[in-house]
């Protein structure tokens, strides 16, 4: 049904210049360069707590992605499919999306840590227009990787659902801890900021996914028809 889908939407849809740059807009929003924006943002407007538990999810949010993508090692739509042509290709794994997971996760962190900071709560006209506004980000940026055919609906959809447990780990779990640690870092030795529970895990994790990235192209070569058809449908990659 997916894939169908997808050759319609970019058959009879794209071309339409307005609408192409609309959806390439949308698109730079839920990038992963858009990142350091945010925590520009985050870091000049909420207090230290608040703004590396957004921090954190963001980063861990880009680790689970390559995790997710060297394991499920599911194509894109245009590596498969022979008649659909995407907006631009990349030759990374499709499934979970990436622009769904980090939006869903960097978005309603966001929103949260926003919420907290200025108590958005208790006005409740402020808290439920920037809850929907967010909401309807995440949607609008999950269709335009349909719109481009870069991405499946599964692979929206499961991008979106790792990306809101995300969002519940760290803001909803783990908060209350960063929040310690982050308050525990003045009274830290240079040893113990190099060294900590944090550093040692980044580590692990930066180790495991390197090793399960080389694995995973030894265990699961790539398709000669994913090369054909990525030959065959994008210009920028062809050569």
């Amino acid at each position: 049904m997916s894939l169908p889908l997808l050759v319609s939407l970019r058959k009879y849809y794209h071309g339409f210049k307005k609408l192409d740059q609309f959806f390439n807009i949308i698109q730079w929003v839920g990038d992963k360069n858009s990142i350091s924006m945010y925590l520009l943002v985050a870091y000049n407007f909420m207090d230290l707590p608040k703004s590396f538990t957004l921090a954190i999810c963001t980063y861990s949010g880009v680790a689970l992605l390559c995790f997710l993508k060297s394991v499920n090692n599911e194509p894109r739509p245009f590596h498969v499919s022979s008649d659909l042509i995407p907006s631009y290709c990349r030759l990374e794994y499709g499934n979970p999306s990436g622009h769904a997971l980090l939006t869903t996760s960097m978005y309603l962190t966001f929103w949260k840590m926003m919420c907290l900071q200025y108590d958005l709560k208790a006005r409740g006209f402020l808290y439920n227009i920037s809850l929907f506004l967010v909401l309807a980000m995440i949607l609008i940026v999950g269709f335009t990787r349909i719109y481009h055919g870069v991405h499946t609906l599964n692979q929206i959809f499961g991008g979106w659902m790792w990306g809101t447990a995300l969002y519940y780990l760290f803001s909803r779990i783990l908060h209350f801890e960063i929040c310690k640690f982050t308050n525990s870092v003045a009274k830290m030795s240079w040893r113990q900021l190099l060294f900590n529970f944090a550093t040692r895990n980044f580590l692990f994790i930066y180790v495991v996914l390197i090793v399960i990235y080389y694995a995973g192209n030894i265990v699961y070569p790539v398709p000669i028809q994913w090369l054909d058809n990525i030959s065959k449908n994008c210009e920028d990659l062809s050569s």
